[in-house]
């Protein structure tokens, strides 16, 4: 076999390698784009509830905010919510409320910064982007600190 049939012979094996999706059976179990088979996008039935665990300060007039990342213990983001997550999972989600609320308020506190909250807020992801200020489907105080007052409605 020459060469050149030799190349045309790999050509069409790779074609139909790429091409093969397109043969499977579609359906609800898999990814209508032939080529993305990925499990967090080809499986039915993922869920659309997302967990979301964070400490959030309290403002005097009852305002939350999101911690700032290095208040929480590091600047990077995934390290930051796996610090939360494990507090959660450890039981020391007061602990780690009151470290986070005496580093926001800093050595000498001037904010409005009163307490602080560490919660697991649920989202819906269907409905995540769509809305202009989402809102969690449900919420789990897992511990207050500092002097808090009552959240506003809604949050």
């Amino acid at each position: 076999m020459g060469e050149r049939a030799r190349a045309w012979g790999v050509t069409l094996v790779l074609g139909a390698l790429v091409l093969s999706p397109l043969a499977r059976r579609q359906g609800a179990d898999t990814d209508d784009f032939p080529l993305s088979h990925y499990p967090m996008f080809a499986a039915a039935g993922i869920g659309h509830l997302v967990e979301v665990s964070s400490v959030r300060l309290v403002h005097a007039d009852g305002r939350e905010e999101r911690a700032p990342l290095v208040a929480v213990g590091s600047p990077e983001p995934m390290v930051a919510k796996n610090i939360v997550r494990d507090a959660i999972s450890r039981g020391d989600a007061p602990s780690l409320c009151a470290a986070v609320l005496a580093r926001a308020r800093g050595p000498e506190p001037t904010g409005d910064v009163v307490g602080a909250r560490v919660v697991t807020a649920t989202f819906d992801a269907r409905t995540y982007f769509r809305a202009p200020s989402p809102r969690p489907v449900s919420r789990v105080v897992q511990a207050e600190c500092g002097a808090l007052v009552r959240p506003r409605e809604g949050l």
